[in-house]
């Protein structure tokens, strides 16, 4: 077992939360690197169900006399498979029949009014915020006395230091965050957000200036996160964009032959059998005139056959897994959010397909008992060009500050068009077990107080706006999640063979 194996065993270990004896990892050094990721897998969610922190050398030899006694009894024992398992697939949100638009001032007004109205109710139920009165009541504090209240950014500048003004749905007030502050302070202070809700409190020092002494966001709490009963799993992925010429035609032909099955050695077709579920996170297809000089890029001119390729490779899937499709910015449906679904009229042959269902973006759906957060991601451009030291090698980071915000495009008026509907669907209303974004091209993933965070990279090489950009994708490589432990495994389809990885990178 090579050095470089053993080192993405640590850290998939690490990234959640766990150690592993050095006795342990050399008898993981047994295994051959095909079953490797399978096994540690396994002994993972044992330790994990049990409630410990530490892999001992223990959990491993009884891993290998199981598997052994597996062998022993094979003939005895019949293997679950996913197709043998009843789909429990349930859409909690859509909002592709809820939108509806409009661009007059009141609509901005009432878009707006619910935005604060949500996430004013998601703030009050926090402990910290008890207490906490509107600028109006601030307004009318006596001078150095300690306040508190809740209200939207409505402009942040820094210049030694930071100055933000908030409004609520009656007045506005001035915060100033010295650059002599706490450093906690001047950390949540980086990454507050234009047109975000948030808590201050501070001393009032003027008629109506606040010197904060804490940022209170809405963020998502610690929490109980939600798994299968049983051992299924689900392929997260996006960004495909049939129709260019970079598409990765035969790596993902590949991969429709690793999810029937007939692709890599053994435990990677064991691995398929459990598959259930494929959610596709947007751009399905490369489109039309999205970018500057696309069509020198594009293989297929004509957004009806691109989707008509799309379907072609979709009837590929096996029945069994069920697969949930959003619309991305290079789609057809509207660009401003939320976007309905895939319009029918360029895609009538993927609304044909029994086992695929094509929901609007956002959506929040449910798979086996895990709910899940499905958005496209077009405002991680946002976040990454407005938060100092985010990149776009770092999605997982862009998407952990959008839970903190508890909405998944606080910026307004950016490269992300946001449509005034009369409520804001955007809002982060409760906490996701699994975030699933794609947009950035990047796969990456990581932990948040108990969330998995997951943004699912692409099948589609360096474009020329991206090398103008500085964006270098991840393409070819694929996470899948096990539902029972939320055990991430990458996939990477580029090669001869297929590669199992801890990360992406």
């Amino acid at each position: 077992m090579d050095s470089e194996a053993l080192k993405n065993i640590v850290r998939m270990i690490a990234t959640h939360g766990l150690q592993i004896e050095p006795k342990a990892l050399e008898k993981l050094s047994e295994f051959d690197q095909d079953t490797l990721y399978t096994a540690v897998d396994k002994i993972l969610s044992k330790v994990m169900e049990r409630g410990d922190y530490i892999i001992t050398l223990n959990d491993v030899e009884e891993y290998f006399e199981k598997r052994r006694e597996k062998v022993e009894v094979s003939v005895a024992v019949k293997q679950v498979l996913a197709k043998e398992l009843e789909s429990k697939l349930e859409v909690l949100f859509d909002p592709t029949d809820k939108i509806h638009g409009g661009d007059s001032v009141e609509n901005f007004y009432k878009y707006f009014k619910s935005r604060f109205k949500k996430l004013e109710k998601i703030l009050r139920r926090r402990m910290d915020v008890r207490g906490s009165t509107t600028i109006s009541d601030v307004l009318k504090a006596s001078l150095k006395s300690h306040v508190k209240f809740i209200g939207m950014v409505t402009e942040k500048v820094k210049r030694k230091g930071f100055k933000i003004q908030l409004e609520d749905l009656e007045s506005s007030i001035t915060v100033i965050i010295p650059e002599n502050s706490d450093r906690k302070l001047i950390e949540k202070a980086f990454i507050v957000l234009q047109d975000q809700v948030i808590c201050v409190s501070g001393i009032k020092v003027s008629e109506d200036v606040v010197l904060a002494d804490d940022i209170i966001f809405p963020d998502i709490p610690d929490h109980k996160a939600r798994r299968s009963d049983e051992e299924v799993y689900a392929v997260l992925t996006s960004d495909m964009h049939v129709g260019s010429k970079l598409f990765m035609e035969k790596c993902f032909e590949k991969f429709l032959r690793w999810l029937n099955g007939l692709e890599g050695s053994e435990p990677f077709r064991e691995l398929a059998g459990k598959v259930k579920y494929l959610l596709v996170c947007g751009d399905l297809v490369d489109g039309i005139g999205v970018y500057p000089g696309q069509d020198r890029e594009l293989a297929v001119d004509s957004l009806t056959q691109q989707y008509k390729l799309v379907a072609d490779y979709f009837t590929k899937i096996p029945e069994h897994i069920e697969t949930v499709i959003i619309p991305g910015n290079h789609d057809a449906s509207r660009q401003a959010l939320p976007q309905p679904a895939i319009f029918r009229k360029y895609s009538e042959p993927l609304y044909s397909l029994n086992n695929v269902r094509i929901l609007g973006n956002p959506c929040w759906i449910s798979i086996h008992g895990v709910d899940v957060l499905m958005y496209h991601g077009r405002s991680l451009d946002d976040i990454i060009a407005y938060v100092p030291g985010l990149t776009f090698r770092e999605p997982e980071k862009a998407m952990e500050i959008l839970l903190k915000a508890r909405h998944l495009a606080p910026i307004y008026g950016l490269r992300t068009a946001i449509a005034p509907e009369a409520e804001d669907y955007l809002v982060i209303e409760t906490e996701p077990t699994i975030f699933h974004s794609g947009h950035v091209h990047v796969a990456k993933h990581k932990f948040y107080r108990n969330s998995l965070i997951v943004n699912s990279g692409a099948w589609q090489e360096q474009t020329d706006y991206q090398k103008r950009n500085g964006l270098k994708p991840v393409p070819g490589v694929i996470p899948i999640v096990n539902l029972k432990t939320l055990q991430i495994i990458y996939i990477d389809f580029r090669g001869s063979g297929l590669e199992a990885r801890a990360e992406a990178l």
